[in-house]
Formats: structure tokens, sequence, C-alpha cells
């Protein structure tokens, strides 16, 4: 192999390394803020429960305050039935003792599944709470897997570029510049092995010639469709007649 390429795939694989490291490093902030969103929207459904438990005492006493006068209201009329004096006014008085038995009988309905949803928010509430706490303390701990996490591939990277700067050194500035241009287009496969004559980036079939150029490994080769830089396939043994006519 062309011992250019050998120290490219060299760089190469480095990048790999780096680009793998700073996608894993960019996903952090989308995980912690994953992860706070849950603790806020656990408060929130607590939160929304407490004013909603808040309301229910209010709409209790308003109930209450409705029953008292509707009863008292009702009360009033039935006092006044033995006082009329015409069938149009017993008739009257009658309606309305009745329109007003029927709101009464509504409200103590109302009053009565207001009773029952009580404990029920209540229970909904110290759920909500203890949902709410569970997302705080797994935020609290993910916040320090992450900055351990974070730390470490931070670690890993620096060591990666000096590692990779000492492989830069070792690279002409002409064949560097090639490199990252073709890297900068493929990410992590700048490089590719020649299997079958064929370039394994785009599955371009290369001509005799270039076959023979990359087997005797006297330059540099490139993927005519994609540009990728190739590497000699290990497997191709018979590719230079005049190799294999002596």
């Amino acid at each position: 192999m062309n011992p250019e390429v050998t120290v490219l795939l060299d760089l190469q694989e480095i990048d790999r390394e780096l680009l793998k490291l700073k996608e894993e490093l960019g996903r952090y902030p989308g995980i912690w803020e994953k992860t706070k969103a849950r603790v806020t929207d656990a408060r929130q459904r607590a939160k929304s429960l407490a004013d909603e438990i808040a309301e229910h005492g209010h709409d209790k006493r308003d109930l209450s305050r409705s029953l008292q006068e509707t009863g008292e209201l009702l009360r009033r009329y039935q006092l006044q039935q033995p006082m009329v004096k015409t069938q149009k006014e017993y008739y009257a008085l009658t309606q309305q003792i009745e329109g007003t038995r029927e709101r009464l009988s509504n409200i103590e309905e109302q009053a009565r599944r207001e009773l029952e949803r009580g404990p029920e928010l209540q229970q909904q509430l110290e759920a909500a709470e203890k949902e709410a706490k569970a997302a705080e303390e797994f935020a609290k701990g993910e916040k320090e897997r992450i900055r351990v996490q974070m730390a470490e591939k931070r670690e890993a990277v620096a060591k990666l570029e000096t590692a990779r700067a000492a492989v830069v050194a070792k690279v002409a500035p002409a064949r560097l510049g090639q490199y990252e241009r073709v890297a900068k287009r493929h990410p992590g496969s700048a490089i590719v092995p020649v299997r079958q004559g064929g370039c394994t980036g785009c599955n371009f079939q290369l001509l005799s010639k270039a076959l023979v150029e990359l087997h005797r490994a006297q330059k540099v080769a490139f993927c005519d469709h994609c540009g990728r830089i190739l590497s000699h396939d290990e497997s191709y043994q018979q590719a230079d007649p005049q190799s294999a006519a002596g």
C-alpha cells in the first residue's frame, strides 16, 4: 500500500473516533433538556392539581351556600302556600316551589359529586407530587452522570487531538489538504478500500489501469466518481500484468 495512504488511514481512524465522541457530546444538551422538561411537566401537573383542589374547595363552599339559600327559599314558598287567596296565586306559587325543588335537587347532586371528587383529587395530587420528587431525584443523578461522561469524553477528545497532531506532522501539507477536503464531504470515509475492482464508497468500477496503479502503490489514487482516496485491496493479487508475467 502507498505509504502516504497508510498514514492517512491512521489519521482517518483518529478522525472517526473524534467524530463519534463529538457526536456523543453534542447529544448531551438534548438529553439534559428532556430531563428538565420531565421535571417541569411533573411539577406543573402537581401545581395544576393543587390549583384544582383549591378551586374544588371554593366550589364546595359555593354549593353549600347555594344549598342553604335554596333550601331557605323553598321553606319560605312552602310557608306562603296556606296564605294564598286565589287559585291563580296558588298555581304560580306551586310552580315556584317545584322549580326551587328541582334546583335544590340539582345542587344536592352537584354537591354529592364534588364530595366524591375531593378524595380522588387528593390521591392524584399525592401521586403527582411523588412523581415530581422522583423526576427531581432522577434529574439530579442524570446531571451528575452527564457531567462525568462529558468530562471523560472531553479528555478523550483532547488525547485524540494530540495523537492527531502527531500523525498530521507526518503528512505533506498538500496531501493533508486533499484528505481534509474529501473528509469534509465524506466524514469518516474519506479513504475506502477497493474490492472486486470497485470503490466501496460509491461502487464505481475502476479502470484496469487504475487498478494496476493502485496495486503498484506508486501514487495516491482517487475515485473518479466520488473523489474518495482509495486504499489497496489486499485480495487483488494479479492486477499487474508485468508482475504476473515475471
